[in-house]
């Protein structure tokens, strides 16, 4: 359903889309800031066998074309007066395309963890310690795109020989809104074959190095750059102009990043989802080997991501198998069980690395452990676990990051779903010991590829002036209890030792 936000105003008007792991989001929305009309169309997680993790492309198109028209039917005439498109999306998401931009695959995304056996394959012809140096990551079956490519070309040949193109999420609407193929910086840094820190060009070394075919990647631009313009017949049935800008758009948390702000060197927010990311922006590629690292959708800035897999799919296991109630609303009811014990409690500790895990052990074999079960303990006890088990997350990536940048972290900016359950962030701001602000701003990441479009149509002067059209309002602000610090400090430090007690044990 279209939101009843309100008639578009007068004046130039940007689009908006941010594919994500669960919904697609099309946002119409002023060069001032103001977002007009919001359209959502949720798809499902594609799980083929256990230990992959795909989404269903042709579903997504469909759902992009049906939103776009629901849209604009929401806002009669205001297509028209759209200057530029941007597009934002989850990320990996490694897609095999034909010459004619059509999919061959479901893509596989960053919680697949098929390409084990390709990523011993990369660690057999260069050391972790040196595929740093060129790519600032760390290598990690379906977070890091080329396993996924040497996949294809070992395990399905036939789709190998078909390829024309091996592209993220952004190459393939790109190209089926101009008829170009492309990737931006932001993606390209996750596919292990681009020099993020350097260059921010294809390594020609690691390239040769791994057997692919360098005429089947595509040409890496900047995300603010057009990548041609809209020719797609359904876009332009459903009245938008024929050739107006279609920004190359970026990675939804570097977009995201961009709505909010965090443009500036040390800058830090956090991005609450299915899965959930600490963000730090940088003025200089100088990265630690256990974030995510990656060239934002901004001119001369890098990202520190410190990127946990399956957070909110963690709470989402928990409502649908533990509680065994699927409705929406037993999200905070189960976040308000969790906030209502105290926190001296016995709890048992969690590890939330359902899907393997990236930031900070970087482990694909890595699962969940539910720690310190007894008689005793009841279903709030394990809500409490789970809850508390993203907030330690948290805890451990914002110190990490303070050794990085050098400067205390006293408050972090929240975004996202989950920034929305309030009795989470009290958990989180106790349990960390920092300040939580939840903004008012739920839709970043499709404003922030909004945004793209704006900057690639020229109807911003700079990326400062388009970030700063956004109003980034404070929803709440959680300042820590420090008086519960000590009962959490208990239970942090047994989170910290629980994955590097049992790390010998995951891969049996």
């Amino acid at each position: 359903m279209a939101s009843p936000i309100g008639a578009c105003g007068e004046g130039d008007l940007l689009l908006g889309m941010d594919i994500g792991t669960g919904s697609v989001k099309l946002a119409l929305m002023g060069v001032d800031g103001t977002v007009f009309a919001l359209e959502k169309r949720d798809h499902g997680l594609v799980v083929p066998r256990e230990g992959w993790a795909e989404v269903p492309i042709e579903d997504i198109w469909r759902n992009v074309v049906e939103a776009l028209r629901c849209l604009l039917a929401s806002a009669p005439g205001c297509g028209a007066r759209v200057r530029g498109v941007g597009v934002s999306c989850l990320c990996p998401g490694l897609t095999p395309m034909d010459s004619d931009g059509r999919a061959l695959s479901n893509p596989i995304i960053y919680m697949d963890v098929r390409s084990l056996a390709q990523a011993a394959f990369v660690r057999s012809k260069i050391s972790d310690e040196e595929l740093f140096k060129t790519t600032r990551n760390q290598l990690m079956p379906g977070s890091t795109s080329v396993t996924s490519m040497l996949w294809f070309q070992k395990e399905r040949p036939d789709i190998h020989e078909r390829t024309a193109v091996y592209g993220h999420l952004n190459t393939f609407v790109g190209k089926r809104l101009t008829g170009n193929f492309g990737i931006d910086y932001s993606n390209a840094s996750y596919t292990g074959l681009f020099e993020t820190g350097g260059s921010k060009r294809w390594s020609e070394e690691l390239i040769a190095l791994f057997g692919v075919d360098p005429d089947k990647l595509p040409p890496a631009i900047p995300g603010w750059e057009s990548l041609g313009g809209l020719s797609n017949a359904d876009f332009i049935a459903a009245g938008l102009p024929a050739g107006i800008p279609v920004a190359m758009g970026g990675g939804d948390t570097a977009c995201a990043s961009f709505a909010v702000g965090i443009i500036e060197h040390n800058q830090v927010f956090e991005s609450a989802g299915t899965s959930n990311v600490i963000t730090v922006c940088s003025d200089q590629p100088v990265f630690d080997y256990r974030f995510m690292n990656r060239c934002h959708v901004v001119p001369d800035r890098w990202l520190y991501h410190g990127a946990m897999s399956s957070t909110g799919a963690s709470v989402k296991w928990l409502r649908d198998e533990v509680y065994q109630d699927r409705s929406d609303d037993n999200f905070r009811k189960m976040a308000a069980a969790a906030a209502s014990l105290d926190p001296a409690e016995n709890c048992p500790v969690f590890l939330p690395y359902m899907a393997g895990e990236r930031s900070p052990v970087w482990d694909p074999c890595a699962r969940g452990v539910l720690f310190g079960l007894s008689l005793h303990t009841k279903r709030e006890h394990i809500s409490r676990s789970v809850f508390e088990s993203v907030a330690f997350g948290n805890r451990q990536l914002l110190d990490i990051a303070e050794g990085m940048t050098g400067s205390p972290i006293e408050s972090v900016l929240a975004i996202g779903g989950w920034s929305m359950v309030d009795d989470w962030n009290r958990i989180k701001a106790d349990a960390t010991g920092r300040t939580i602000v939840s903004l008012d701003l739920t839709e970043a990441a499709v404003v922030g590829a909004a945004l793209l479009g704006g900057i690639a149509a020229g109807v911003f002067s700079s990326f400062t002036q388009a970030a700063s059209r956004v109003e980034k309002k404070a929803r709440k602000i959680f300042a820590p209890d420090r008086t519960t610090r000590p009962s959490y400090d208990k239970r942090y430090e047994i989170y910290r030792e629980l994955y590097p007690s049992l790390k010998r044990l995951y891969p049996r």
